[in-house]
């Protein structure tokens, strides 16, 4: 973990420390306007989570909370890696194709600016404010009102029942903090395999471009060598002729 930490930008560790619990007001990017059911489905996933609406506060109930609100957290944010990605892998132009290697620099700057990664990081940094939020607010909320119930779901009581639940509310708390930091760890990856991916078509392109020039040169010299070839023949004796 120490050396997943170290991975971590610092720049976007400061930027998400200096925004946490703090609204962040900004236009709906693309990413963002692409993914709004999965947004949609991350904040019902806040507010009408298993916690709320359990009979028995327990911690089976903390537990269905906590991993629906990680799952579409996830979803959300890997949606919008997702959407930046085919912006590049499934453009408009057959990028792969040899036929279609040669773009224009307009083309490349455009393919490269629908999926710049500055349209993702504002709502990002938001969303992860919001899910660190709500997963604090969950553990506070089983630590003040949770119980611990056994295979039957039966309350257990007594001093047993505390002891068990301070066991388990500190189990917790690291499973948050973890939760928090693999999540930041992961969003920090995310953006550098996307900058590689950008950086890889750009190259990928002007390969495939220099590769159709070669091809032409070298039918361009099949031809010349078609008109030169018959020419000593027909210059016999050229010195003296």
């Amino acid at each position: 973990m120490k050396k997943g930490k170290k991975i971590i930008g610092t720049g976007l560790i400061l930027i998400l420390t200096a925004n946490i619990g703090l609204p962040i007001s900004y236009g709906a990017t693309q990413p963002e306007t692409a993914c709004q059911e999965e947004k949609g489905l991350m904040e019902t996933a806040y507010q009408m989570n298993s916690w709320k609406n359990a009979t028995t506060k327990d911690q089976r109930a903390y537990k269905a909370s906590f991993e629906e609100m990680q799952n579409a957290f996830h979803n959300y944010v890997g949606c919008m890696f997702d959407f930046a990605e085919k912006k590049v892998l499934k453009s408009d132009v057959d990028w792969m194709s040899p036929e279609q290697a040669c773009l224009t620099s307009q083309e490349i700057k455009n393919i490269i600016e629908a999926s710049e990664p500055k349209q993702m990081m504002t709502p990002i940094l938001q969303a992860h404010s919001d899910y660190r939020t709500h997963l604090k607010k969950l553990a506070t909320e089983f630590g003040g009102k949770g119980t611990m119930t056994d295979e039957s779901g039966k309350e257990s009581g007594g001093l047993h029942a505390l002891r068990l639940k301070a066991e388990e509310y500190g189990r917790l708390e690291r499973q948050l903090n973890l939760e928090i930091e693999s999540s930041l760890l992961a969003i920090d990856l995310m953006f550098a395999s996307l900058k590689e991916l950008r950086l890889a078509f750009v190259m990928h392109v002007h390969f495939q471009c220099t590769l159709q020039y070669l091809d032409k040169y070298r039918r361009a010299l099949e031809d010349l060598r078609k008109v030169i070839q018959p020419l000593p023949d027909k210059l016999k004796d050229a010195s003296i002729s």
